[in-house]
């Protein structure tokens, strides 16, 4: 690929784009001739594609400050993203990528968020789906449980994720800067531009927000050379030119006519469909079959070759348009589903726009599935789906059948369901119930029942009383003996989380099913431990011997009370509420820290939780044992110090003025890394702060000891080493492009993984760079060592095996459908264990390479693990904790 020059930035984002497109010259082209076409196509249109920048920038609310604005616009910019979901995001909330994210910003706004650092830093998963109206799972039903289903992942939930980690990994930006709002940021670099009266560039201001801000960076490797796209930051400074640049000349950039066009899917998908871009080969073949691209040379040159082509287009157009208004326009008729979208493509020089290419985004990558309405939905689960297709009348009687038979046919579809609920309304009142499909009752009963003030509302939620089988004979119980989800007299009533009774044996089926919702109203159930109701038992048992009624066979108790059970102990440890973001072993013990506040402590022979430690007051973010006592950093700046054999806190260690990321232990002192740019140095026997590191500039992500020194490596793309004895700085290592996000140490050896997809090695006696590892495609997320390999996982999907010795990739673990997330190295270093964005967690045999199983059972990432005693156990987004034996 031909060098690139050294002109302003802008004109290097043209030329590479221009030269990238080139190199790739064997797959795809861009035609002169329908460049022309276009324009001449669009002559006629000049305004519509002029203020295509505008589309989205008139809001129907006021603001009290250009600061308050310039943050408005700087947020739903930095969420421009999704279009690769767009159809998914339309079958399951009718907007598309668009409207999803503009509808979300205008929420945060009306809703009275503050929209700064704070805010952002503790962006929740919860938020997500709050704001964006994301469905992010999906429900699947379950084998041998007909009409039951689970909740699993969905298509939308990377696109989630994605936007979770990017508001938390800004709002850290931000603090790290300094920055308040992203507002604040923005006119604080518009002001240093134009200081002495010089005219403010857009091209040094995209550059800015794509090098400091993690939610506008924007770059890929191609052929090693790292070209930089700045997609989200050009729209950015395209709509602040077009909103405040003829009135406020901070927003007045020079060169705005030089920004480039969008390099999004839509883009590529409008330029292809009008002939601009031509693709052939194996990436028209992809792209013909809807293939989702992985991040590497095709998608990063099909992302040039947009730009590349609206520059093509603007040109011939003879200066009518810019080359960023045109990528506007044809972004909005791209993605535009109305009724006249086929009309207004051809009327613009477009063949019909079928759907976009599935280009990943930085941060994640497509996933297809099953529409989230599902199948066969649970109908006492997720009634509000249900009840999308039949009426409430219809889902009351279907719901007493659904469970009458447990070796049924497997789950229904939506139009058996509807079928069957039909059937049930017309047939006739019968005394004997069919062995699957309970009757529904007569229009007989079912008036008798309206004049007695029992309403049949189609729209009224099914509530704890449920509605009484018909048993013509036998007498009618109260209807609280009854278990909701069974409709059978309760034969071992037991009490979960929200106060709810259900039949044990009902209640243990659905929690075993890896659910952790309360059936009756769907919320979270906070722990999963069952309380026997003694009381409604006795009541129970007293009415069926006084009218002769056989109970069901108590399972786990009696009468007298709790009975032992031989139970294999569950691999799935339920009890937090949110993200697991670190786990550690402590003998026996199982230590998990949670973005719930808590942190959990398992025995892990009876995978019980034996203790829940609430002392934090935001999420616990990392862990770290030493001495019989565990060390626990957070969010709300703190370091709380518990003793191991009385799980008590001890102390609360104060100092840091942001979260707690990364806590390590060496030479008698704790050493904890936050994000607010320092290094604090505790000293373990007297518990006091001895010294603060500082340096880093950005926050601190991860540290690890080796040869007497304290490696910390930051979001600032430098590690930095601090002598343990002497608390003294002794070296800044340099040459990452990316933040820093991993580090691990062999005994001479330190290994740096970033999102400059690389890899370094350093001599920790010389803390010399030895070698730069290239081969990810996309960032390195995990870095573990053993004594012959390290290994490095990535959002690339894969994980690449080094020999630690020549430095030599020798194999590439593929299999995983997401990113890499989690390494750890188990079974004496004989196996590698990997988690991903899959939810699934991966063992392999590092003598032959293979995948010798894949575990399932979380419903969400797998986010962290950790290997011990024969077993590995693994930490999700779900809040779930998995526990694995080593041998299968």
């Amino acid at each position: 690929m031909p060098g690139l020059s050294t002109n302003t930035f802008l004109e290097r984002l043209h030329e590479g784009s221009r030269a990238v497109a080139s190199a790739h010259g064997a797959h795809l082209r861009l035609d002169p001739v329908a460049a022309q076409q276009l324009a001449q196509a669009l002559a006629g249109r000049t305004d519509e594609v002029r203020a295509a920048h505008m589309r989205h920038l008139v809001m129907p609310i006021k603001f009290q400050s250009v600061e308050a604005e310039v943050t408005f616009l700087a947020l739903y910019h930095m969420l421009a993203m999704g279009s690769g979901w767009d159809k998914e995001l339309r079958a399951t909330s009718r907007r598309g990528a668009i409207e999803t994210m503009q509808f979300a910003v205008l929420g945060m706004h009306i809703s009275g968020a503050g929209m700064d650092q704070a805010w952002m830093s503790a962006f929740s998963n919860l938020q997500v789906q709050n704001f964006f109206g994301l469905e992010t799972h999906v429900d699947t039903p379950v084998p041998n449980l007909p009409g039951v289903t689970m909740s699993k992942p969905g298509p939308l939930l990377p696109l989630a994720r994605a936007l979770q980690e990017m508001m938390a990994e800004t709002g850290a930006a931000l603090d790290a800067e300094g920055a308040t709002t992203l507002g604040g940021y923005i006119l604080t670099q518009l002001a240093d531009q134009t200081a002495g009266g010089r005219p403010p560039l857009a091209g040094a201001f995209v550059e800015e927000l794509c090098s400091s801000l993690p939610g506008f960076a924007d770059a890929g490797l191609y052929e090693g050379q790292t070209i930089t796209y700045g997609r989200k930051a050009q729209a950015l400074a395209g709509a602040l030119h077009a909103r405040f640049g003829t009135s406020d000349p901070r927003f007045a950039f020079a060169d705005a006519t030089s920004l480039c066009g969008d390099s999004g899917p839509a883009a590529v998908a409008a330029l292809r469909s009008a002939g601009v871009l031509v693709v052939s080969g194996e990436l028209a073949d992809m792209l013909d079959a809807g293939t989702e691209l992985p991040p590497g040379p095709h998608e990063r040159a099909l992302r040039c070759a947009a730009v590349a082509g609206a520059d093509a287009v603007a040109a011939a157009a003879g200066g009518a348009f810019i080359a960023a208004e045109l990528g506007a326009y044809l972004c909005a008729l791209a993605l535009d589903e109305g009724e006249t979208a086929g009309e207004k493509q051809r009327a613009a020089g477009l063949a019909p726009i079928l759907c976009c290419p599935h280009l990943p985004h930085k941060m994640c990558s497509q996933v297809k599935s099953a529409n989230p309405l599902g199948i066969a939905c649970t109908l006492f689960a997720n009634r509000a789906v249900a009840r999308r297709f039949i009426s409430m009348k219809q889902l009351k009687s279907l719901a007493r059948g659904v469970f009458s038979n447990a070796d049924a046919s497997p789950s229904r579809s939506v139009s058996e369901v509807q079928a069957v609920a039909r059937e049930e309304q017309s047939a006739p009142p019968s005394g004997e119930p069919s062995p699957q499909v309970v009757a529904a009752p007569s229009a007989t009963q079912s008036e008798s029942r309206r004049n007695e003030g029992v309403k049949e509302e189609a729209e009224q939620e099914i509530v704890a009383e449920p509605t009484e089988p018909d048993r013509s004979s036998a007498p009618a119980a109260p209807s609280s003996f009854y278990c909701p989800v069974s409709m059978e007299l309760m034969a071992d009533p037991v009490m979960v989380a929200t106060g709810h009774t259900y039949d044990r044996m009902c209640i243990e089926r659905w929690i075993s099913q890896g659910n952790r919702t309360c059936p009756l109203t769907g919320k979270r159930l906070r722990h999963v431990e069952l309380t026997p109701n003694h009381a409604l038992r006795n009541a129970i048992q007293e009415w069926a011997a006084q009218h002769g009624v056989a109970l069901g066979s108590v399972s786990a108790t009696t009468a007298a009370g709790p009975v032992e059970q031989e139970v294999e102990p569950p691999s799935i440890l339920l009890g937090h509420d949110e993200i697991v973001w670190s786990v550690e072993v402590y003998g026996s013990r199982l230590l998990s820290a949670s973005a719930d506040k808590t942190i959990r402590v398992w025995d892990v022979a009876s995978r019980r939780c034996e203790k829940v430690l609430e002392e934090h007051t935001r999420p616990v973010l990392s862990l770290a044992i030493s001495n019989g006592r565990l060390y626990s950093g957070s969010y709300d700046y703190s370091i709380k110090v518990w003793d191991l054999d009385s799980l008590t806190r001890i102390r609360t260690l104060t100092g840091h003025t942001d979260a707690v990321r990364a806590l390590a232990v060496s030479g008698g002192k704790l050493f904890s890394g936050s994000y607010d740019g320092t290094v604090r140095v505790w000293d373990e026997s007297r518990m006091q702060c001895v010294e603060v590191l500082k340096g880093h500039i950005g926050p601190v992500r991860t540290l690890v000891a080796c040869n007497g020194l304290m490696f910390s490596g930051s979001y600032d793309k430098t590690v930095r080493v601090w002598d343990v004895a002497a608390l003294e700085p002794k070296a800044c290592l340099t040459g990452h492009t990316s933040a820093v996000r991993a580090l691990v140490a062999s005994a001479t050896r330190v290994f740096s993984g970033s999102d400059d997809a690389t890899i370094k090695v350093w001599d920790a006696e010389t803390l010399q760079c030895l070698k730069t590892l290239t081969g990810h495609e996309d960032n390195v997320r995990v870095l573990a060592v053993s004594d012959r390999f390290l290994f490095s996982g990535s959002w690339d999907k894969t994980i690449r095996v080094w020999d630690v010795n020549t430095l030599e990739c020798v194999h590439v673990l593929e299999g995983h459908s997401e990113a890499v997330l989690a390494l750890t190295v188990a079974g004496n270093g004989a196996t590698l264990v990997s988690g991903s964005y899959d939810t699934t967690v991966r063992f392999w045999d590092l003598s032959t390479f293979r995948c010798l199983r894949k575990c399932d059972g979380h419903s969400d990432a797998v986010r962290v693990l950790a290997a011990a005693g024969g077993n590995v156990f693994s930490g999700a987004y779900d809040g779930s904790i998995g526990v694995w034996a080593t041998a299968s």
